[in-house]
Parts: C-alpha cells; structure tokens; sequence
C-alpha cells in the first residue's frame, strides 16, 4: 500500500469516495495513488503545470495495476482538467496565495469537494474561500517534520457567512473551548507570531486592533 506522510494521509482521508478525483499538482503522484490503491476514486486526473512533474507521475502509476484508471493532464490547475467534471478536487502542497490562484480559474461547482492543503497563508485561504462562494465544511490539522498543517474541505455556499479577522487566522474549527494538544500547538504557534507582530506595531506606533483580538481569543482557549 502507499505510504503517505501525516499531511498527505489526512488529507486522503478527507477525500469522499466518488468516481473522479482531480488531483491537481500531483508531482509524483503520491496521493494519485493512494486514492485508487483504498478504493476511494474510480478515475483520477492527475495534472501539472510541469511536463517533468508530469512524467514523474506517469513514471509512478506505470509501476502499479492503475495506470488505466488515470488521465494525465497538462497545464495550469483547474484549466488543466479542461471539461472533466470531478467530483472532488484536490489541491495541496502550495502556499495559500498558489491556491487562491488556481481556485480564481473557476467558480464553486455544486456537488463538489475541495480538498485544500496550504503550505502557507492559509488565512489568505479561508477568507478567498468565504468570500468567493465557499464554505470550510471541515478542517483537520496534521504534523510533518514539525510542522503543522491546516487541511480544509470546502465546498459550494450559497448563504452569505460572517467570519471575523480571528476565524480567517486562526480558523473557525479551531475555535473551541477544549482544543486538543495538535489543535492547542497549531494555536500557540499563532499567538507567538502575533506577540512579535503586535510589538513590531506598538514599537512603529501602528493600530493593533487585530492582534489584540487575535491574541484575546488565543488567551482564552491556551
């Protein structure tokens, strides 16, 4: 079976099981393969903006019973699938701006799963997503190589959702009473980045309402 990282196994699990998976940016077709390995797509399309990414992946999938069961695709994100219509789309591993970008090519297809692992900015991401036509539906956290991850599934809203600066930081799921110890790192990490930005403002004699708020919520949950 394939082995995954922590990253990329949560984020398989969050995967519905469906008959195509879009599985953009997929390098060396780790996830490609792990997602028809369980049974949990039926087809994939596999795509990437590099042609030597992309021959990676073909490289990969020759040396399983799946390479029928895969489309290659090259070109950039969502335009790359050109007029497949997946049932879930994956994008992970960029930073939060990457995704934004790719999640621009298109607007938010009903019926459809967005699974979103950022490697950076993810609140760039969660406000993109709620202000764009998106709900998070579910956010996880996973840990590689010390470091933790947000991983979020997003699909289409049609309601007008309020989240304040706090929720786009830090995350909504990740706001509750009780968090758990990979919820409660996750947290502290924020709040020490934003006791260095909030003292960086006080010493350039700037307004740090948001930090304020941002550090008054984290207080009271760590």
């Amino acid at each position: 079976m394939q082995h995954l990282k922590n990253r990329l196994e949560t984020l398989c699990a969050l995967v519905p099981r469906c008959p195509l998976v879009a599985d953009i940016g997929a390098d060396h077709a780790y996830l490609t393969i792990a997602l028809l390995e369980r049974g949990i797509a039926a087809h994939v399309l596999c795509t990437d903006l590099s042609p030597n990414s992309l021959d990676k992946a073909r490289a990969a999938l020759a040396k399983t019973p799946f390479e029928d069961r895969v489309t290659f695709c090259l070109g950039d994100g969502l335009l790359a699938i050109g007029e497949h219509a997946p049932n879930a789309i994956v994008i992970a591993g960029m930073g939060g701006e990457t995704i934004v970008d790719i999640l621009s090519q298109s607007t938010p297809k009903e019926g459809v799963s967005y699974l979103l692992q950022p490697m950076t900015r993810a609140s760039h991401l969660r406000r993109f997503l709620i202000r764009h036509g998106f709900t998070v539906a579910e956010e996880r956290l996973a840990k590689d190589d010390g470091r933790v991850y947000p991983i979020l599934r997003a699909v289409r809203s049609t309601e007008n959702e309020i989240w304040n600066e706090v929720d786009y930081i830090c995350g909504k799921a990740h706001l509750f009473p009780e968090p758990d110890a990979l919820t409660r790192e996750y947290l502290q990490k924020i709040h020490r980045a934003f006791t260095r930005r909030k003292a960086g403002r006080v010493t350039a004699k700037l307004d740090t309402a948001t930090e304020d708020a941002v550090l008054s919520t984290l207080n009271k949950l760590l």
